[in-house]
């Protein structure tokens, strides 16, 4: 089995938490609510020593489901209105909603076990 290093879940409960300020100013407490909660299961898998691959595993691919095709998470616009204020906000939500991504494919790559 594939070893997840606890940075890495330190690192996703960090852009969680990111990603969860940046709804809650865009005021989407809907989505909000979901990542509050991927948030706090990651920060359970922080607790358990040895990291739990399981539920690690798990977590992943629930929040991946998020970005399944037609989820209206991939579509949220965090702001709208067409101010200059508005649009950097929504960029910048779209980066973070990409390095969420990213990070996630990266933890998945890891759960792949190669056999010789």
């Amino acid at each position: 089995m594939s070893v997840i290093e606890k940075w890495r879940i330190e690192e996703l409960a960090l852009v969680l938490k990111e990603l969860l300020g940046s709804l809650h100013s865009g005021e989407n407490r809907e989505w909000a609510n979901v990542f509050e909660h991927f948030l706090h299961e990651a920060e359970l898998l922080l607790l358990s020593d040895p990291l739990q691959t399981t539920a690690c595993r798990q977590l992943v691919q629930n929040i991946l489901c998020c970005f399944l095709e037609g989820d209206s998470f991939r579509r949220l616009k965090l702001l709208p209105g067409d101010s200059e204020n508005h649009e950097r906000q929504n960029r910048s939500f779209r980066r973070l909603q990409a390095r969420l991504y990213h990070l996630l494919t990266e933890l998945q790559s890891r759960f792949v076990e190669y056999v010789h």
